[in-house]
């Protein structure tokens, strides 16, 4: 089946080729440089797939000895310096792990409740209280610079979730008590509201248009998706249904939601949706239950790829690029079919 065609010409001889062809010639082109961590609320680790397969690899171990139940909430990179943020709701921490090797490099400890987090252009890293109605930003010493107010609009404490920067420098804010979506402008300072959301918000990603998704977190099975503006555009945009997940293994008690909470894009425009499954953070015995997931949803919204039936429940995922820059699908294509094409001109 031919997915894609490329064309070019080299000294006046043109090659057309598919991509699964030349894929074939080349030893395989992958879908992104790069890999998906997704960090897992229960078990206090970071999991590890693969972009294209989803085949599934622990890829830190956060919760110890002293630290056995963190649940891990947000994740967030730093790709000039290759570290990992990742907060930590329940022991109120954000742990700095280095995102090539998985080692657990040290952790900083709040008096707050973390959940989305998010790095500037300058290495400060953002932390939403999810407890309150506040935004922390830390230079990379951990030294607390400023501190970001989501403003009431009547529901009290906002519990902002997600936070997400676009291509111009401004922050988004989700908020968890259904206050909707806000914007910061690091320029003027100020906070404001940016579009309504009736669910309780998730984790934000925005594609290469500036276009956002937001994830549903706790009781809703939907993503919502927005443009620059704040203007919904088509929603629910995706539903994460019941039926895609493992049924739990123990007594269940609470609603069929999946609470599909983490969300971001890869470099080729697919998305990653991590869901922490049919699970009530108010009923006991609905947790530590593997009937989570991860999926993958190319640029049109369509499924591509999801998880086995044994997943560790899932609060938030990122797409890490590859460290060394690969060349991209394209400029392999290119210079594969200009391989081909020289090799075939030769016999004649």
């Amino acid at each position: 089946m031919i997915l894609n065609k490329v064309s070019g010409r080299f000294s006046g001889w043109v090659v057309t080729a598919s991509i699964g062809l030349v894929a074939s010639l080349c030893g395989g082109i992958h879908s992104a440089n790069g890999e998906v961590i997704a960090t897992g609320f229960f078990s206090g680790t970071l999991e590890r797939f693969d972009p294209d397969t989803l085949a599934q690899t622990t890829f830190a171990s956060i919760a110890s000895a002293s630290d056995p139940f963190p649940g891990l909430s947000g994740i967030a990179l730093n790709n000039q310096t290759r570290q990992l943020y990742v907060s930590a709701r329940i022991s109120q921490r954000i742990y700095t792990v280095d995102a090539d090797t998985g080692s657990t490099l040290g952790f900083h400890q709040l008096s707050t409740t973390p959940a989305g987090l998010a790095v500037d252009s300058n290495g400060q890293v953002f932390v939403s209280d999810n407890g309150g109605s506040s935004i922390s930003v830390f230079d990379s010493n951990w030294n607390q610079v400023n501190t970001i107010t989501v403003p009431d609009i009547g529901v009290g404490n906002n519990q902002p979730s997600g936070l997400a920067f676009d291509s111009n420098g401004r922050l988004l804010i989700s908020t968890f008590a259904g206050a909707g979506i806000f914007q910061f402008d690091p320029n003027t300072s100020i906070v404001s509201s940016l579009a309504p959301s009736p669910l309780a918000n998730g984790m934000i990603a925005f594609d290469s248009n500036d276009n956002f998704v937001v994830g549903g977190a706790a009781f809703s099975n939907d993503l919502l998706r927005f443009d620059e503006n704040g203007v919904g555009l088509s929603n629910p945009y995706l539903t994460i249904d019941a039926a895609l997940l493992p049924l739990p293994s123990g007594t269940f008690a609470s609603p069929d939601f999946t609470s599909p909470a983490g969300v971001a894009y890869d470099e080729n425009g697919n998305l990653f949706v991590a869901a922490l499954g049919r699970t009530n953070p108010t009923s006991a015995a609905d947790n530590f239950q593997s009937n989570g997931g991860l999926f993958k949803f190319d640029s049109s919204g369509s499924l591509v790829a999801q998880t086995g039936s044994t997943v560790t429940p899932l609060s938030s995922v990122i797409f890490v690029p590859s460290a060394v820059p690969e060349p991209s699908s394209v400029a392999m294509l290119t210079l594969c079919v200009a391989g081909v094409a020289i090799r075939r001109r030769k016999r004649y």
